[in-house]
Formats: structure tokens, C-alpha cells, sequence
């Protein structure tokens, strides 16, 4: 099993902090964490294991990548500054907006991703 299976990442290194490269902050962490435990093993959607949301400006990027069972998915409304200012509360607040923005993208846009979406929002309350 990979280590992520779903995961939140800057699009810009460093974005967060120098020396902390692509990470995101313990407050992500634990959403990540959240999100994942509710996730099955298998996605059961287009072969895919993973999903990376990128968190940015769109910097030449596609809006949706798909890449050796790797799904990339833009959301281009985040600003690094703003969250790195703002309160755990707030940023948990943003992530959780930006998750299920995302995780409605999908439900949108592939008949095949109901099985992921409604077991996540079966498990996590906030997904909803």
C-alpha cells in the first residue's frame, strides 16, 4: 500500500516554509490523515491509488493529470501567504472547503468515482 492516498500539496516549493520543500503543515497532516483513514484501499475509479490535490497558482499546470495511477487535481484558489497567517482553526476551515470542492469535482466529472466520494463522506462528517 503507498504511503499516501490522498494528499494535499503546495504547487510551489517551499511555499510554506523554507527547507520544508512540498510539504504542507501539521495542521494538513491531520486532515490528510483523516481523510485518508476513510478512504478504501482501492479507488476503484480510472486505475487510480492516489490523489494529490495541488494547492497554487497554476504555474503551467493542467487542471486535472492523470499519470501512472496518480490523479493531479489543480485548485488554483489557495494563497500560501494567507494560510500561513492564518489560525489552525482557519486553515483547517479552508482545507475542508477545498476537499470537498474537490471531492464534488470528481462526483461531477466521473460517473465511476461514486464508490471513493460516498465512502469518504460516509465515514468523515465535514466532507459533506
Amino acid at each position: 500500500m503507498n504511503q499516501w492516498k490522498f494528499q494535499l500539496l503546495p504547487s510551489k516549493k517551499d511555499a510554506l516554509g523554507v527547507g520544508e520543500g512540498f510539504r504542507m503543515d501539521s495542521v494538513a497532516e491531520q486532515i490528510e490523515r483523516e481523510v485518508n483513514e476513510a478512504l478504501p484501499y482501492r479507488f476503484k475509479f480510472h486505475k487510480i491509488g492516489k490523489i494529490v490535490v495541488w494547492l497554487g497558482p497554476r504555474n503551467d499546470q493542467e487542471d486535472y493529470v492523470e499519470q501512472m495511477g496518480v490523479s493531479l487535481q489543480l485548485y488554483e484558489n489557495f494563497c500560501a501567504d494567507s494560510y500561513i497567517k492564518s489560525s489552525d482553526e482557519q486553515k483547517q476551515e479552508l482545507l475542508k472547503v477545498i476537499i470537498r470542492d474537490v471531492f464534488n469535482w470528481f462526483s461531477d466529472n466521473f460517473d465511476d468515482s461514486e464508490f471513493f466520494v460516498n465512502k469518504v463522506k460516509s465515514q468523515v462528517a465535514w466532507v459533506h
